[in-house]
């Protein structure tokens, strides 16, 4: 969180999409001068940041982000800077101020309308913003896989907050999106977010050493995957290209994201 990440153009700086691929810049243009990551405190991280409270959290939902929600997403980032900095790649300055989270949220609605990720905010029972949760680098094709990824405020953790809102996101993913998979890595000492994961019936797949640089260090993940059980498709799934299955379709999406979860 405290700048360039180290080997790239002072003016732009890199960060995971959550799928444990490697790290990409996205060069994206703020009012401030400058550029900021995409992913910069929009899902957070990779390595989800969440509560071990309950189950159930009655009234928590999830919905896509808005522009509106920028003075709420800025205020938020700037009260758990310090909170979220130990599971975030670095981050400029910028990315604390309206301006800055004005263009994170713009790029996320636009890599969404390209089906790319499905950026949406976490509103608590009262609903005001807790926190923020993605689909990310979701990949179709023979994939039809995705990557979750949260955070929730550091002064509203141990309700059950994260697990309702990773119940709701999975939900969306696997009926809306048409989903076959979907992913979380955390670190191997998150005990809290590896027990959201189980709680959602995520099973732990693998662990890989050095996954990202995260705060300045490559960091060993654990790795979890839940599978739609109820898809029994032997196509390629929904919303591939321009139509469903399609091989020209799912060449078009792969161009633009190369990408497969692991």
């Amino acid at each position: 969180m405290r700048g360039p990440a180290s080997g790239r153009d002072p003016g732009t700086w890199s960060a995971p999409d959550g799928d444990g691929c490697a790290a990409r810049p996205v060069p994206t243009a703020y009012a401030g001068g400058g550029r900021l990551p995409a992913s910069c405190l929009g899902s957070s991280s990779h390595d989800a940041i969440g509560d071990d409270g309950g189950r159930d959290m009655p009234g928590v939902t999830t919905r896509l982000v808005s522009m509106t929600d920028v003075p709420e997403l800025t205020a938020l980032a700037v009260a758990n800077r310090e909170f979220l900095a130990p599971t975030n790649p670095a981050t400029p300055d910028q990315a604390y101020t309206p301006a800055g989270q004005e263009a994170i949220v713009e790029v996320a609605l636009t890599r969404h309308a390209n089906d790319l990720i499905l950026p949406h905010v976490i509103l608590d029972v009262d609903g005001s913003i807790a926190g923020r949760i993605n689909l990310n680098s979701i990949s179709r094709g023979a994939a039809q896989c995705a990557s979750v990824g949260y955070w929730v405020a550091q002064d509203r953790n141990g309700r059950g907050i994260a697990t309702a809102a990773v119940s709701s996101i999975v939900a969306v993913g696997f009926t809306e999106l048409g989903l076959h998979r979907v992913q979380g890595e955390t670190f191997p000492h998150n005990t809290a977010s590896q027990i959201v994961l189980a709680r959602n019936g995520f099973e732990r797949i693998g662990y890989a050493p050095q996954f990202l640089r995260i705060a300045g260090q490559w960091q060993d993940h654990v790795l979890y995957q839940r599978l739609n059980e109820g898809d029994r498709r032997g196509g390629t799934g929904r919303r591939v290209g321009s139509g469903s299955g399609s091989w020209l379709g799912s060449r078009r999406l792969a161009a633009v994201s190369p990408r497969v979860c692991v």
